[in-house]
């Protein structure tokens, strides 16, 4: 309706249902990185495709070596579901990923199950999905608002995001609708077999992270959370994580092996 009357063409398809306001600016974000206690580097540019399957695979290396990292990118969902623009994401293949992360992370009770966001041919390799839901290539799937049945091999390959009842709720991502969240998942297939992730909401004992400030105090309250990737309007990607007496090391670790890397 907001749509039609603000001058929508008509018959104009929406690509995505949930997402609600504006992509945060450099300018809020460095702002927010100035803080004592959080350390923080600049890791690409997200505009061009090199750039982004640059920051992308930087993010699904530190996922396949154990690392817990959250996305902030774009405009923020609405509602109470992740869909790779406040995301905490890890690796669906580590069976211990959900207890760590429901413990360690996000403070909450060991049984919260974790949901997966996937690449078409990823979530047909290890779901069911109904015909349907699948109109517009099984366009229903996008949102994290249904559930499907997993297929045997799933429980093995991917424990982290299968419930106990052998379903997950599942979030198939399209380049076109997202293009960074895309190609980490192409990149983790790269890195762990599978082009599928760990994703639940950015939070941490309050509302999902709505502006880099926020994002930073979240980063803050987890002491499992290895680092935040912000990206900006400008498309500028920034990694920051726990700085002072708390920093492990990890990102620091994690980030000159792969610079070393890719020379």
């Amino acid at each position: 309706l907001f749509a039609h009357m603000a001058g929508a063409p008509r018959g104009a398809a929406l690509s995505h249902a949930f997402y609600c306001g504006l992509p945060p600016s450099n300018t809020d974000i460095t702002a927010a990185l100035r803080a004592d206690d959080i350390a923080s580097t600049a890791i690409g540019n997200v505009t061009t495709s090199e750039g982004r399957d640059a920051v992308a695979d930087l993010m699904a290396s530190m996922v396949a070596q154990g690392g817990v990292i959250a996305i902030y990118q774009g405009a923020a969902e609405t509602g109470p579901r992740a869909l790779g623009h406040r995301s905490i994401l890890a690796n669906p293949c580590d069976p211990q990923v959900r207890e760590r992360l429901n413990e360690r992370v996000k403070y909450r009770e060991a049984i919260r199950p974790l949901a997966p966001m996937a690449t078409l041919q990823a979530a047909l390799d290890y779901f069911e999905l109904e015909d349907g839901a699948s109109d517009a290539d099984y366009n229903a799937y996008n949102y994290m608002v249904l559930t499907a049945h997993s297929k045997p091999e799933a429980r093995e390959k991917i424990p982290a995001v299968v419930h106990a009842d052998g379903t997950g709720r599942i979030q198939i991502v399209r380049e076109a609708d997202d293009p960074l969240t895309y190609a980490y998942l192409k990149a983790l297939g790269r890195h762990i077999g599978v082009e599928m992730s760990v994703n639940t909401s950015f939070n941490v004992a309050g509302p999902i992270a709505q502006t880099p400030a926020q994002a930073m105090d979240t980063l803050r309250r987890s002491r499992g959370l290895d680092a935040v990737v912000l990206v900006a309007d400008d498309g500028t990607a920034y990694a920051a994580w726990h700085g002072g007496e708390r920093g492990s090391g990890r990102f620091t670790g994690w980030y000159a092996a792969w610079k070393q890397a890719r020379g």
